[in-house]
C-alpha cells in the first residue's frame, strides 16, 4: 500500500547520485563518460524490473498470486485471489486459498463466506450451509450470508427455514439489486410449501424489481394458475414468451392455460 510512496525515501539517493560522480569524477570529460555508463545501466536495469513487473500485473489473479508468494501470511491477498478465481469458475484453486486463510484465522468471516459460495457452486450444499452458518455466527446482520444461507437450504428442500434467512436478507437490505433473485426464490420456496398466495407476492416483488424477470414472469403464471385464474396466468405465460420466445415449458402452459379458460 505505501509503494507509491518510495519516491520520497529515495530522494537521499538521488541526492548522492547527482551530487557523488561530480564530485568522484571532477574532470568533465570524465563526468560525462561516468553518467552515460550510470544512465545506460540504470535504463538497463529499468526495463528489466518493468518486463520483470508487467507480468505480474497481466490480470487481477497473476496480481494477486504474486502478492500471495511475496508477503507470507498475506490473508487479504489469499481472500482476494480467491474471489477471483471463484468468479472465473476455478473453484477448486478457490478453495485452496480460502482454507489457507481460515486454517490461520478460523474466524475471518469473508474466508468463509468464499468457502461456502465455492461449495454451492460444486453443488457441495451441505458443506455450503455449514461455512454459511459459522459467518452468520460472526456477522448474524449480513445479508449476504443470509440470502446465500437461504438459497443452499431451500435447494437442499429445508423451504421452511430457507424462507427465514431470505426474508431476513430482504429485511436487512430492502434496497438491494439482489433482491430480485431473493424475492424468486422466496416464491419458488413458499410455492413447494402449497403457500400459493405468498409466492404470487414475491413473484411479482421480484418483477417490479426487475421486468424482464423471464423465470419469474414464468412461475408467476403458474402459481395463478393454480388458483384458476387463467386470465392473469395467460398474461404472465405471454410475457415470459415475449422475453423468450425459445421457453417450451411456457408454450405449453400458456396453451393450457387458454383452453382452461375456454371451458
Amino acid at each position: 500500500m505505501a509503494d507509491r510512496y518510495t519516491y520520497i525515501p529515495l530522494i537521499g539517493l538521488f541526492i548522492i547520485a547527482a551530487w557523488g560522480i561530480p564530485a568522484i569524477a571532477p574532470e568533465k570529460r570524465h563526468r560525462n563518460a561516468a553518467l552515460a555508463i550510470t544512465a545506460s545501466f540504470v535504463l538497463i536495469a529499468s526495463s528489466m524490473l518493468t518486463w520483470i513487473q508487467l507480468t505480474y500485473w497481466e490480470n487481477s489473479i497473476t496480481l494477486f498470486r504474486h502478492a500471495v508468494h511475496a508477503v507470507d501470511d498475506n490473508y487479504v491477498a489469499h481472500n482476494l485471489l480467491g474471489n477471483t478465481l471463484a468468479k472465473q469458475g476455478m473453484f477448486y484453486e478457490a478453495i485452496s486459498n480460502f482454507s489457507e486463510v481460515l486454517h490461520r484465522y478460523p474466524d475471518n468471516e469473508e474466508a468463509l463466506t468464499g468457502m461456502g459460495i465455492a461449495l454451492a457452486n460444486q453443488e457441495n450444499l451441505e458443506g455450503s450451509v455449514g461455512y454459511f452458518r459459522r459467518a452468520l455466527n460472526i456477522k448474524p446482520d449480513s445479508a449476504e450470508n443470509h440470502s446465500n444461507l437461504g438459497f443452499s437450504l431451500t435447494q437442499l428442500g429445508k423451504d421452511q427455514e430457507g424462507i427465514h434467512h431470505l426474508l431476513e436478507a430482504l429485511r436487512l437490505e430492502p434496497g438491494s439489486p439482489k433482491n430480485a433473485e431473493i424475492h424468486f426464490h422466496t416464491g419458488t420456496s413458499f410455492a413447494a410449501l402449497g403457500e400459493i398466495d405468498q409466492s404470487i407476492d414475491h413473484f411479482v416483488r421480484a418483477i417490479r424489481k426487475k421486468p424482464d424477470f423471464v423465470e419469474a414472469h414464468y412461475n408467476l403464471g403458474v402459481a395463478l394458475a393454480k388458483q384458476g385464474k387463467w386470465d392473469q396466468a395467460i398474461a404472465s405465460f405471454s410475457m415470459a414468451l415475449q422475453l423468450k420466445p425459445d421457453l417450451p415449458e411456457a408454450a405449453l402452459y400458456l396453451e393450457k392455460a387458454k383452453r382452461m379458460k375456454e371451458k
